[in-house]
């Protein structure tokens, strides 16, 4: 992320800048957060000597460096919310985030020990409460429960602050303590122990209590298979590339990421898509037919697969759009 990227106005205008609550502003406890989220491991530097941990201020580069550690654990999890945060974080009209360190030495350093403000830490938490609200307002219902971060005045508010713009304190300095409440985010909790973690099962199957050994999606890859691989349980192909999840994991591909369709795994002049559809081997060169000789693939003007030519007949099944599924 850039050295200044969230600044106040990065805030979208439904939010009014609002203060983060009383409840947890001023307790030094929520340094002990409990529990703790598992992906925490923050090189957070120690507070000054005779203050509380909870009450240090905060300063930019730990909050960077949160948000990062937040998205890394997110998208082990549900890449596709975690690829719409890094988006909202961005936005349109902004550069590519860095979250690596500045060069030492360089005027970028000093931005990272600059305070951290109460509007800016609203600015990098607000993608991640509003997308996993649209992924699993549910699980994050409990987790502003269980870290006593929902407003007592709006039980419908999704952030960890105040939905009344009269306690506005945006330019105040956050603390620690702030921060850690903030992004006490346990997405890999898994509190009815079937080795589901509670946001991908709240997220995709709608509550808790599913079997990890149940097929949702009947694609021959199970809820835990689908959890392990970060996959959609309700879709048999969750990058909506042509290819089954189950496939592609079976031959080695990414289940979430559209661009292997086009690539040739085994160079023999066939895409994995083309491999996929044609029912051959993608990562073994001229792996003979089971069925009818293809002879050649031709493409419409949006490069979408249209049609197979084959001496022999053969039926081609197509989806809703044209697109081809399989070939018998």
């Amino acid at each position: 992320m850039n050295s200044v990227p969230c600044a106040t106005s990065r805030l979208r205008k439904a939010i009014h800048g609002v203060a983060l609550l009383a409840s947890f502003a001023t307790s030094t406890a929520v340094d002990a957060v409990e529990p703790p989220p598992s992906w925490w491991s923050l090189g957070i530097s120690p507070p000054v000597s005779g203050t509380p941990k909870g009450l240090a201020v905060a300063n930019l580069g730990q909050a960077k460096y949160m948000a990062k550690c937040a998205l890394d654990a997110l998208n082990r999890i549900d890449p596709a919310v975690g690829q719409a945060i890094e988006a909202d974080l961005v936005g349109v009209d902004k550069p590519i985030p860095s979250w690596d360190p500045p060069v030492a030495g360089s005027a970028a350093v000093q931005t990272q020990y600059a305070p951290l403000l109460i509007g800016q830490l609203k600015a990098i938490a607000d993608p991640f409460y509003r997308q996993l609200n649209i992924a699993a307002p549910l699980w994050l219902t409990h987790q502003r429960s269980v870290n006593q971060t929902q407003d007592p005045a709006d039980s419908t508010f999704v952030f960890p602050w105040t939905s009344s713009a009269t306690d506005d304190s945006n330019k105040a300095i956050a603390s620690v303590g702030q921060l850690k409440a903030v992004f006490a985010l346990r997405f890999d909790e898994d509190s009815d122990a079937n080795s589901l973690p509670d946001v991908w099962e709240y997220g995709y199957l709608g509550h808790l209590g599913n079997s990890g050994s149940a097929d949702a999606d009947g694609d021959g890859l199970t809820n835990l298979q689908e959890a392990q691989a970060a996959t959609d349980p309700t879709s048999t192909d969750s990058d909506h590339d042509g290819m089954s999840d189950f496939w592609e994991i079976l031959h080695h591909l990414n289940p979430n990421d559209p661009a292997d369709a086009v690539l040739d795994m085994d160079a023999d002049g066939i895409s994995n898509l083309e491999e996929f559809l044609a029912g051959t081997e993608p990562e073994t060169a001229n792996t003979p037919l089971p069925g009818p000789a293809i002879e050649s693939f031709s493409y419409d003007q949006a490069d979408r697969l249209n049609a197979v030519a084959s001496p022999a007949p053969a039926t081609i099944g197509l989806d809703q759009e044209g697109n081809i599924l399989n070939i018998h």
